[in-house]
């Protein structure tokens, strides 16, 4: 699994914050266009390779291949492609390897392409880089509101004041050390901002360097090995015991084992029919609340933005920042405990497991079962692929059509899971935008010259507390109802899975064991030596590697 990860450092900041233009003083050829248009705009995945080409990925995930020659081409017809991988025989992308760049849309592209962009490497993203002009002098909100977002899902980043050369260095350091202290009491951000220019590839270069892939690796795996580690002991204790008990005391443990799979799939069933009633409507009915109490604490922002005639496009960014970013901080707060609850709850059906004497499947073996479990959910891309391939083995002996079903539906992460739910409601806002700016913008900047502007901006809030926010609201919680009992589902559905995967391993393992007990009768002392003596060597290496 490490050996096929990638890690992907999104490139983040405004249209003009010169993104481009700093990643091709990285490559040292002018490849990526810097003068498209924000509608033109497309994420871009920079990958080393010897053969040079693009593939441009569709909305449904087919691949696309073109000619780098026609960079230009597929950039005019950006609306057609989800995001773009650039493949070149660039020595310094060869040097960064594993990570892999991405140029980002800036703030101001078309709205649906910049949300569609964050939700993609918010979930695939390992590392972050923001990049911001010099001539912006302070944090913007949106970058704060970026920032906010991957913090949320327990992300790092590094920060580039970019076009340092545009100014005096004077000005350049006071606002450097603005943006730190802003960075510093937001975000608790101790690093220093990193001076770049269109010339400062090999700045870029260092932030790459400094990002240690080892560190971002022992990050993303240290968990997932302490887990491998704590199983493979528990295969070698489930082992050892069932060599040393009677073959009555096993067949026990392997009929207990299936009972409780039985158990656990009954409480799936009944989760499922529950759904509504304890997750599904109490979530949706807070995750509404928090979108409505987001809009009136931005309130003012908005108002000042929706009565001037001329920021009507800074009034739907900023609408739809605050909508997109209140949905996804509450529904992954939300995934979040609806995940440890269920295996909380699942976790009761393993209390039977008690009974099985001479086996250590206690209340420290299911703890670990539901640590590994709730690790799972966690994760990202890793995750997702772990749990799909224990599930696609599990299923091996099942009917097809019904593994087919099962398969599908054990595939989301919380990460995955909180997309899922947010990406169709962020398009739905988009597709009402027009309507809410309709209701501020009719009859109201007619009147502007006859009534006092105190007068109209009152009638303004007015309008945002009784028909703004309510039917932004009622625009959510219609698609969100369908779309969050849905996902819920499919988590049920990934929790009681991984229960059945960790508990079907142990009636393997016992029943492997009987096997060799019976061919290798005359050897079972010397074979449990064996058992112990790799234990020891496991427990060595785990704690030079793992809990060193």
């Amino acid at each position: 699994m490490i050996e096929t990860t990638e890690l992907i450092v999104p490139v983040i900041g405004a249209f003009s914050a010169g993104k481009s233009t700093l990643i091709n003083s990285l490559l040292g050829t002018k490849t990526l266009l810097t003068a498209v248009t924000p509608e033109t705009a497309l994420a871009t995945e920079l990958r080393y390779s010897i053969q040079e080409y693009i593939e441009a990925v569709n909305e449904d995930g087919s691949i696309q291949k073109f000619e780098i020659s026609q960079l230009a081409e597929i950039k005019d017809n950006a609306q057609n492609f989800k995001y773009l991988r650039l493949y070149l025989n660039n020595q310094n992308l060869a040097e960064i390897q594993p990570l892999i760049l991405v140029d980002m849309p800036g703030f101001n592209a078309p709205i649906e392409k910049h949300n569609k962009a964050i939700l993609e490497y918010l979930n695939r993203g390992s590392y972050f880089i923001f990049v911001s002009s010099v001539e912006e002098a302070v944090l913007t909100s949106s970058i704060i509101k970026e920032i906010r977002n991957i913090r949320n899902f327990n992300k790092n980043f590094a920060f580039c004041l970019n076009k340092t050369d545009l100014k005096p260095e004077n000005e350049v350091m006071a606002i450097k050390s603005t943006i730190e202290s802003q960075l510093q009491e937001l975000f608790g951000f101790k690093k220093s901002l990193v001076l770049t220019n269109q010339l400062s590839g090999d700045n870029l270069k260092n932030i790459l360097a400094e990002i240690e892939p080892s560190s971002l690796f022992k990050s993303l795996f240290i968990e997932l090995l302490k887990d491998n580690y704590f199983k493979n002991s528990d295969t070698i204790n489930t082992t050892i015991a069932t060599l040393k008990n009677s073959t009555q005391d096993s067949q026990f443990a392997i009929e207990t084992l299936t009972e409780t799979i039985k158990s656990i799939q009954m409480k799936k069933q009944r989760s499922i029919a529950d759904i509504e009633s304890q997750y599904s409507s109490d979530s949706v009915n807070d995750i509404i609340k928090d979108v409505g109490n987001e809009l009136l604490r931005n309130q003012s922002r908005l108002i000042d933005l929706a009565l001037d005639p001329n920021k009507e496009q800074e009034f739907k960014l900023e609408i739809n920042e605050v909508i997109r970013n209140t949905l996804l901080s509450s529904v992954k707060f939300k995934v979040s405990d609806i995940s440890h609850n269920l295996i909380q709850d699942f976790g009761q059906e393993l209390t039977r497991l008690n009974t099985i004497e001479n086996y250590e499947f206690d209340g420290e073996f299911t703890s670990k079962m539901m640590n590994s479990t709730e690790l799972l959910l966690t994760r990202t891309s890793e995750g997702l692929k772990e749990l799909n391939d224990r599930m696609q083995k599990t299923l091996e002996n099942k009917d097809k059509s019904q593994k087919a079903g099962s398969v599908y539906k054990a595939v989301a992460t919380i990460v995955g899971i909180t997309t899922s739910v947010v990406n169709p409601l962020v398009e739905v806002v988009i597709i009402f935008l027009p309507e809410i700016i309709s209701f501020f913008t009719k009859g109201m900047r007619e009147r502007h010259l006859q009534e006092q502007r105190m007068e109209q901006r009152q009638k303004m809030e007015s309008l945002f507390l009784e028909r703004i926010i309510p039917d932004v609201k009622a625009k959510v919680r219609q698609h969100l109802q369908p779309v969050m009992k849905e996902q819920i589902e499919q988590l049920i559905e990934n929790v009681s899975s991984e229960f059945e995967v960790q508990i079907s391993q142990k009636q393997q393992e016992i029943q492997q064991a009987i096997a060799e007990k019976e061919l290798q009768a005359g050897e079972i002392d010397k074979k449990i030596a064996n058992l112990q003596q790799a234990k020891q060597s496991l427990s060595t290496v785990a704690k030079g590697v793992i809990f060193n």
